[in-house]
């Protein structure tokens, strides 16, 4: 949990500040956002940040459940978190409130609440789910992982560019309500 735990932070900052960094990009010339909707679209693109900031984050704590097979506390904080974002979609319908940062908003705290059981739970049951890296450092074990852990995320960010570059294209040539449909067709 030691090492994986310190590649997880590395590798879900070095994605949050590449996500920050394309921001400008993104708003200010590819993206075809309505008028008035730009602070709305950039509040669920941090909230998308963070969301995915805290589920990197939690990559060690689920791995630590399936590696000791705890699959019971694995299934109730995966049918919990789905739940909530039924919960979170259907109050979305009704509230009056801007629904993108709200569902925004929903979603990131989901994310966090998820990656928080995970952490309270783990280290209390698993001795070796201990965040102190000096006392486990092992250069030739961090090298491995390291290792891996760039390639899955180099296999991770060309899967993802693939999968939501169609919608980005869409999106800048055909305008929002075509990448909408897009979305919902998926």
């Amino acid at each position: 949990c030691n090492v994986s735990g310190v590649l997880a932070l590395a590798r879900s900052g070095v994605g949050a500040i590449l996500r920050e960094s394309a921001a400008p990009f993104l708003f200010g010339h590819l993206l075809n956002i309505p008028e008035g909707r730009s602070l709305a679209a950039r509040c669920g693109y941090w909230a998308m940040i963070a969301s995915t900031w805290f589920s990197m984050l939690g990559v060690p704590y689920e791995a630590m459940l399936n590696g000791h097979g705890n699959m019971l506390y694995f299934a109730v904080i995966g049918v919990l978190e789905s739940f909530l974002k039924l919960g979170a979609a259907l109050l979305v319908v009704h509230v009056l409130a801007d629904k993108l940062i709200l569902y925004g908003v929903l979603m990131a705290g989901i994310s966090i609440l998820a990656m928080t059981a995970m952490l309270v739970y783990c280290p209390r049951n698993y001795a070796e789910c201990v965040i102190a890296p000096l006392r486990y450092w092992q250069k030739g074990v961090f090298r491995e992982m390291g290792s891996f852990a760039c390639w899955n995320f180099t296999v991770s960010a060309s899967s993802m560019l693939s999968e939501y570059g169609v919608g980005i294209v869409l999106n800048h040539f055909f305008g929002v309500a075509l990448k909408a449909a897009q979305a919902v067709a998926q």
